[in-house]
Order: C-alpha cells, then sequence, then structure tokens
C-alpha cells in the first residue's frame, strides 16, 4: 500500500474512532450533568479539574509535539534503540518531575483555589481543595501519555492514541451511575483518575513490540535538553493563544446577555467538527512530515502539505456551507430544550455562521504548524501565532459594535486566516520554493467550483424547506458524483482503496 493509501486508510479509521469518542464524551456530560446538575458540587469538581489541567495539559501536549521530530531523527540517524533510549531518559524525568509537582500541587492547592476561583468560600472552597488534590495524582498519568503518544504515532501505530478517550468516558460515566448515591461527588472524582490512569494504560498495550524501556536517567541528555528548547516556544504560543478566549469572552460580557454562552456553544460545536475531521487528519501527517524532514527530503514534504490542503479544502468546504445554511436547525437539534430557548437559539446560531467560516483557515494553520514543528521550529509557528492574535484582538474591537458576537466569531475566523498567510510566506522563504510548489492551485480550482455547485444545491434544498439529515445525505451524493466527474484525485485514492477492501472480502 503506497502512502497516500495508506494515510486515506488510517485516516477513515481514526475519524469514525473519534466520532464515536465524541460521542461517548458527549453521554459523560449528560450524566454528570444527570446526578450533579450545576449545584455545588459540580462547581468544585469542574474548578478542581481545570487547575491540574492549566499547569499540565499544554505541557503535555508540547512534549508529545515536539518529541516526535526529534524521536524519528534518532530512529533515522542512530537506530531504534538509540530513540528508546531517548524515550526511556525522557519518560524517567517527566516522572521525577511530575512526582515533585504533585507534592507542590497538594501542598498549594488551597493557595491554587484561592487564586484561580476567589468567590470559593465555605464548604464549596474546602471541597474544591480536596478535589484538586485527588486530581493532581492524574497529572502524573497525563504526562506519561503524552510521550507513550509520541512514540506510537512516532512508528505510525495511531489506534492507541485515538482510543484514549474511551477508558477515561467510560470510567466516569460507569462511576456516576454505580456510586454516585453512596459516595456523591468523591465517587465521580476517583472514576476521573482512574480514567486518566486507563489513558496511559491502553497506550502501553498498543506499545508492546514498538518500545523497549530502559532504565536510564541523563538530565544532560543533548536531545533532552533539544526539546526543553523546542518546547518554550510552544508553550509560549499556548499561552499567548489563551489571550483570544479571554478578550473574547471579556467582550462578550458587555453585550447582550446569553453572548457569552453563545460563543461557548457554538464552540463547542466547531470544536467537534474540528476534532473529528481535522484532528483526525493531522495525527496521521504528522509523523510523516517528520520523517520526511529526518531524510531531508523537502520536496515530497512539499507533496504532502499540497495534498493535505487538497483533503481539507474537499472535506471542510461542504461542512462549511452546510453550517452556514442549516446553522439554526443544528443548534436547534443539539441545544435546544429547557432553558436554552429559540433566543439562545438564534444568537448561538449567529455566532457558530462566523466561526464556521475558520473552518478551513483552522485545519490549513494546523498543517503548517505541524510541519515547522516537524523542521523542529517552534519559533515561526509562535511568531505567527502572535500575529494572528493580534489581528483576532483588533478586529474584535472593530466589528463588536456593528456585528455583537458574530463580530467576535469572525475575529476569530479572520485570525485563522491571516495565520495561514503568514505561514505561507514563512514557508516559502524557509523551503526557498514558490507557492506553486505548497499549494496545488489546478486541484483546488476544482474543488472550489465544487464546492459553489455544492453551495447552489444546498440553497435550494434549503430554500424547499428540506430537513437537515435529507439535505446532507442528497447534498453529500451529489458532491461526490461532482467530485468525481473533475477527476478529483483524493476522492479517486478513497475510492482505490474501499474497492480493494471489498474485493478482498469476496
Amino acid at each position: 500500500m503506497n502512502s497516500a493509501k495508506k494515510m486515506a486508510k488510517t485516516t477513515t479509521i481514526l475519524m469514525i474512532i473519534t466520532l464515536v469518542s465524541k460521542v461517548f464524551g458527549f453521554v459523560r456530560e449528560t450524566v454528570i450533568a444527570r446526578y450533579f446538575g450545576a449545584g455545588m458540587e459540580a462547581d468544585a469538581y469542574f474548578m478542581a479539574l481545570g487547575i491540574p489541567n492549566l499547569i499540565f495539559a499544554s505541557i503535555g501536549a508540547s512534549i508529545s509535539t515536539t518529541f516526535i521530530p526529534l524521536y524519528t531523527q534518532l530512529m533515522n540517524v542512530d537506530g531504534k534503540k538509540a530513540a528508546n533510549t531517548f524515550a526511556s531518559n525522557l519518560l524517567n524525568i517527566i516522572s521525577i518531575i511530575c512526582c515533585f509537582l504533585l507534592i507542590l500541587g497538594i501542598i498549594f492547592s488551597p493557595n491554587l483555589v484561592n487564586l484561580l476561583a476567589p468567590g470559593f468560600s465555605g464548604a464549596k472552597y474546602d471541597l474544591t481543595v480536596v478535589i484538586t488534590r485527588i486530581l493532581f495524582i492524574g497529572a502524573i498519568f497525563n504526562m506519561i501519555s503524552a510521550v507513550l503518544t509520541g512514540i506510537l504515532q512516532s512508528n505510525e501505530s495511531f489506534l492507541g492514541p485515538a482510543l484514549v478517550g474511551f477508558p477515561y468516558n467510560i470510567a466516569v460515566i460507569l462511576g456516576c451511575i454505580f456510586f454516585t448515591r453512596y459516595y456523591g461527588v468523591y465517587a465521580l472524582t476517583i472514576a476521573t483518575l482512574i480514567g486518566t490512569m486507563g489513558q496511559a494504560l491502553i497506550q502501553l498495550f498498543f506499545i508492546k513490540g514498538k518500545y523497549s524501556y530502559n532504565r536510564v536517567l541523563d538530565f544532560k541528555d543533548p536531545y533532552v535538553k533539544r526539546l526543553v528548547f523546542l518546547i518554550i516556544p510552544v508553550l509560549i504560543g499556548t499561552a499567548i493563544g489563551q489571550i483570544n478566549t479571554v478578550v473574547d469572552k471579556a467582550l462578550a460580557s458587555s453585550l447582550e446577555q446569553g453572548s457569552v454562552s453563545a460563543i461557548n456553544y457554538s464552540s463547542r460545536l466547531t470544536g467537534f467538527v474540528q476534532g473529528i475531521f481535522v484532528s483526525s487528519v493531522i495525527t496521521v501527517i504528522y509523523p510523516f512530515f517528520s520523517q520526511l524532514c529526518a531524510k531531508d527530503d523537502y520536496d515530497d514534504l512539499n507533496k504532502y502539505i499540497s495534498g493535505s490542503i487538497n483533503i481539507f479544502t474537499m472535506i471542510m468546504l461542504p461542512i462549511t456551507i452546510i453550517t452556514i445554511l442549516y446553522s439554526r436547525d443544528i443548534v436547534s437539534i443539539v441545544f435546544e430544550r429547557g432553558e436554552f430557548v429559540k433566543k439562545d437559539v438564534e444568537l448561538t446560531a449567529f455566532s457558530l455562521v462566523f466561526l464556521s467560516l475558520g473552518f478551513l483557515p483552522f485545519a490549513i494553520r494546523e498543517v503548517f504548524n505541524k510541519a515547522f514543528y516537524a523542521l523542529q521550529d517552534t519559533r515561526t509557528p509562535m511568531i505567527n501565532g502572535t500575529i494572528a492574535v493580534l489581528v483576532n484582538i483588533t478586529v474584535d474591537f472593530l466589528l463588536v459594535k456593528h456585528l455583537n458576537v458574530g463580530g467576535l466569531s469572525l475575529a476569530t475566523s479572520l485570525s485563522f486566516l491571516a495565520s495561514v498567510i503568514c505561514f505561507l510566506i514563512s514557508w516559502k522563504r524557509t523551503m526557498r520554493c514558490s507557492i506553486g510548489e505548497i499549494v496545488d492551485l489546478k486541484g483546488l480550482g476544482k474543488l472550489i467550483i465544487t464546492a459553489i455547485l455544492f453551495f447552489i444545491v444546498i440553497w435550494i434544498f434549503n430554500k424547499k424547506g428540506v430537513h437537515l439529515f435529507l439535505s446532507v445525505i442528497l447534498g453529500g451524493i451529489i458532491y461526490i458524483c461532482i467530485l468525481w466527474l473533475f477527476g478529483a484525485r483524493e476522492l479517486k485514492v478513497a475510492y482505490s482503496y474501499i474497492s480493494k477492501k471489498f474485493s478482498n472480502r469476496k
């Protein structure tokens, strides 16, 4: 199987797994709401859950991101044994550091709760401190899981990392259902801790035969030093990115009631799409990028970038069109019940329309992010991310008076577009290549024309009152047929893989 077919196969599997995992995530949230509502225990749990995550989540993601190109480089230059020694050394160092941070977290949990939840007092404050201390234990497993994810993905094994959501969701759901009546919120807390441990353990099952642990501890390892050097810009970029959220919510708080919630709910919907489609593809292509960089094969790297942009264009444009034309239906189906009334639907749908414009730019931005990380260049993404944040904040202030919550959402989408432009310029300068070597203009032209025809079809369906689900099915069939007539290479690769699988089963 060639690389393109292998990527198509792996990406399809990951999309399906991610979709099921996301559904389980919604079930988890529903179960928690069923047993704890929005009372004191729920407030204490969610606040306590966020405190360790605030400290460790971005660090873990940064480790996984920067680890893959270094591990891949070592495998190609010095062999798998050297790469596994580096991974073992990093695991040991992280475990020691996490144990130290765990002790500090347990000691200073009261101070952290005071700082991040200044409005909590009395029993609510005490409960939050206790839960925070328990959940700090899970931080060790989160960090270990990040390294294991990097090892597996570097070895082109994606199933283990894709399944990490299942033990977490299942543990929380079962903990609530069977033990809440006896232990209250502590059942939910322990279930969360068990689920976090399960995320690391499930990857240990898949890592057999791909990695062998070594007892080594070397803080002076040049690759560890290099990883620390690479992580710093990633962490800075992540911190800068948080400013967007802070500014958006601050400006939304001055608008009509429900604006902050509208942004949150519409962001949850866009996050659902990005998690299924963008994350699945990015997870697969990043190790390929790292392998090509390790071999200095930059011509093929440009081809993979071009192909990835086409894949995302083919996927995200029809999703954007459906979201824009059926935004009210989507929000109503997902959220309209109980206290979430028609007015809230309208406000959230208005925000969703403008956020959906950022689907494709967000995806392309992630492609270039990973391409630069594969080059072990974390400084360029940090700089481009900073520019995007400045664009977002500037446009926020320019549009909020005219479009209200829609202006804030549009600013976010435009910041993604600004980031893509910056990345194109940066990549062209770094690779000393033309735009035509990065972007398949002919292929993109076909995809854009197909999307325009798809828009006309869905617009007619919408005006005729065709239901959302029927529009998606009929429109999807028409879209695929047009792509096939136009000879879209990405669609033919997928068809070749599917037809081959069915023929093998006969």
